[in-house]
């Protein structure tokens, strides 16, 4: 008898879907958008946190949108581009491959029971969602709607990676998870107040997430390259400064800050007055009520710059192929208040002023 545990890992990598050679399917191409907007917009209301409730509770509309992703379930169930329904009613049997599209939302472990008090969790490694469907039930071709929504809300618990409030009294701002692959760590930073200057081995290829910046707190740098970055609830702190993140950065609810980031993608939520040093080749993505969101070229070079772009598979690009100046707004209550600068107009480091010691 085994244990199995699924996690939403959806702020952690977003993958794009397949490409399509046809016109009626090129939706496919945005599956991880397209879902990562659907979730990340019900947070107008910044009480409303429960991540796992909302997920759970509409588990059936996301399996379905995952569903009809899928080319042969989207040629069925969408008939032409004006369709009334979403989600569609899916009654059929569904073939087991189509679960692979829930690796883009999904990933778990499978524990046998007598091993539990012999495995540490540093030794727990992550399994795709259509990985452990395949060792569960190694000889099932097809599946039913209703029995794939039941199984994930009795097995779905909170991702691993999500930063949340905590109200313990914390004694140093940095923590980080034991595991043993470096794109399942996470490096948690509350609140600090001194420089924090990230340069820790163990920190190389991690997912950052940086919560609690104050205008007590100094400079933050992590020049290493990261697997994902989320920077929340930062007001009038000193600058951040990253170097690489291979897959998504996330920046939500953050105030009167700068920020220097190289990523594949970029998402901007609820924030307000916040300038972002970006090198990225996909437009960043601006969610609700944000204003003032300036974006300029990425402008802080080091060292060990080239050796870390190397190692995330990032690289630096020129004013035209970088999209810092392209961004996309998504369902704005407000008016539209973000602005592009080229480099000569905006410095991290402003003239005359000197580094915290």
């Amino acid at each position: 008898m085994c244990l199995c545990h699924l996690y939403i890992s959806i702020n952690v990598r977003i993958s794009w879907g397949q490409h399509s050679v046809s016109q009626s399917i090129s939706n496919l191409r945005i599956l991880g958008l397209q879902t990562l907007v659907s979730i990340l917009i019900r947070l107008a209301n910044e009480n409303d946190k429960d991540f796992l409730n909302y997920v759970l509770s509409n588990i059936g509309d996301l399996c379905c949108l995952l569903l009809i992703c899928d080319e042969t379930m989207l040629r069925k169930y969408i008939q032409t581009p004006e369709f009334h329904e979403f989600p569609p009613h899916i009654d059929c049997k569904i073939p087991i491959k189509i679960l692979k599209n829930f690796d883009l939302l999904f990933e778990g472990s499978i524990i046998q029971q007598s091993r539990l008090t012999k495995i540490s969790c540093a030794h727990i490694q992550a399994m795709k969602c259509s990985e452990i469907f395949a060792e569960l039930w190694p000889n099932l071709s097809y599946f039913n709607l209703n029995d794939l929504t039941s199984f994930f809300k009795r097995k779905l618990q909170n991702d691993i990676f999500v930063l949340n409030k905590t109200p313990l009294v914390i004694d140093t701002p940095r923590r980080i998870t034991s595991t043993q692959l470096a794109k399942h760590r996470k490096l948690s930073i509350y609140s600090w107040h001194r420089m924090e200057l990230l340069t820790n081995p163990s920190y190389r290829g991690a997912n950052l997430r940086v919560f609690g910046g104050t205008p007590k707190s100094s400079w933050l740098f992590h020049p290493q390259f990261l697997s994902t970055a989320l920077i929340s609830d930062c007001n009038g702190c000193c600058p951040i400064v990253l170097g690489p993140v291979q897959d998504l950065v996330v920046i939500q609810r953050v105030k009167n800050c700068h920020i220097s980031v190289i990523c594949r993608r970029i998402i901007v939520t609820a924030s307000e007055n916040v300038v972002i040093f970006v090198n990225t080749p996909t437009p960043p993505i601006v969610i609700g009520n944000c204003e003032k969101i300036q974006f300029a070229p990425y402008n802080v070079y080091y060292d060990v710059l080239e050796f870390e772009l190397h190692k995330s598979g990032l690289h630096l690009l020129t004013n035209e192929t970088n999209f810092y100046k392209a961004p996309t707004h998504v369902s704005c209550t407000r008016k539209k208040s973000t602005k592009k600068f080229s480099s000569k107009n905006y410095f991290l480091i402003s003239k005359g002023s000197n580094l915290p010691i």
